[in-house]
């Protein structure tokens, strides 16, 4: 997914990730959806931690180590999936009652600019109808500026135009 971009656009979007984590006392059960990835082990080293991965495609059933998990961790994935609600679904059955799901995604409201590997571009009031049909809520939103290298006419546009989206979910 995002690590096929350059090494330093991989490198910023990690410390950005790991900037916002610090704010939570990571430890516990932690989930990572999706595949085990550069992203993943960054935060392991950082944060002394074991995280389980998703196994299996993420828009129908997919399978997870355990239950009852304190955080679970859906970094860049979901603007890739077809059927992210699903997932919502699954994904708050094995959340702890008082954990975390942290959602990351690059958010882009001009569609000049929209990834044709993305699914869905998905702005905030789309993403807050689908946390509420969910049954989730939205305890925290943040936005960073989006890691793009500016070689042309549209990284220039998604530089000014959109933003990394950050939300810390809750039961």
């Amino acid at each position: 997914m995002i690590f096929n971009q350059p090494p330093d656009i991989n490198k910023r979007r990690i410390n950005q990730v790991l900037k916002y984590l610090e704010r939570f006392d990571l430890k516990g059960k932690i989930l990572d959806v999706g595949q085990r990835s550069p992203m993943t082990e960054a935060i392991e080293k950082r944060f002394w931690v074991e995280i389980d991965n998703t196994e299996y495609n993420l828009d129908y059933l997919f399978r997870y180590p355990r239950t009852g998990y304190d955080f679970i961790l859906y970094l860049y994935t979901i603007e890739h999936q077809f059927n992210p609600l699903n997932t919502l679904f699954q994904l708050k059955a094995i959340l702890r009652k008082s954990g975390k799901l942290i959602v990351v995604y690059p958010s882009n409201n001009c569609k000049l600019i929209w990834s044709k590997y993305h699914y869905h571009e998905i702005d905030r009031y789309r993403f807050k109808q689908l946390v509420e049909a969910a049954g989730l809520k939205i305890e925290r939103f943040d936005q960073r500026m989006p890691c793009c290298r500016i070689n042309g006419i549209r990284p220039i546009l998604r530089y000014l135009l959109g933003y990394n989206a950050y939300y810390t979910l809750t039961k």
